[in-house]
């Protein structure tokens, strides 16, 4: 929801395609570098270090154009929640997506959820030119595998990312 939630449960599965409870298909496969790097490009920019991370709290990414937090230091507080979009594509193949995501202004949203810690899929945080951190948001609602560097699933051989 654009307000987030108290709660929220979930599944880390380790392994892509060594048990029959982990077998991905139907995704699309992102190579990424030897860092674990994929292209983001974001209102014209490309950031070739753009990365997934399920320990990043928010969304990182640059924009001068919103408006940042005053009680949030380094988080975006848009007036009124966006809806913006970027597309990530794969360092070695033409694959790539248009992700849409929503972001909140965060004072209000942390505010709102000081007490019960809850979980925000709407905001983010001033990251640094050329990065595009895909922190804790992105996971919500997808199912993501993470190719590790030279090992090989049913998918591809890694790094890489895929959902």
């Amino acid at each position: 929801t654009s307000n987030g939630v108290a709660t929220m449960t979930g599944t880390m599965t380790i392994g892509i395609g060594t048990s029959t409870n982990n077998l991905l298909s139907g995704v699309s496969v992102f190579n990424a570098d030897q860092y674990a790097n994929f292209t983001t490009t974001y209102k014209g920019t490309s950031d070739n270090q753009s990365f997934i991370d399920s320990g990043s709290n928010a969304l990182y990414f640059s924009d001068t154009s919103i408006t940042q937090c005053t009680d949030a230091a380094g988080f975006y507080c848009p007036t009124s929640q966006q809806t913006l979009t970027a597309v990530q594509q794969s360092q070695s193949t033409s694959v790539s997506q248009l992700i849409t995501f929503n972001l909140g202004n965060t004072d209000t949203l942390s505010s709102a959820f000081s007490a019960t810690d809850g979980v925000l899929n709407n905001i983010g945080g001033n990251g640094s030119a050329l990065q595009f951190d895909w922190g804790l948001p992105f996971f919500l609602g997808r199912t993501i595998g993470v190719g590790l560097e030279s090992k090989a699933s049913n998918l591809a051989s890694g790094p890489y990312w895929a959902y």
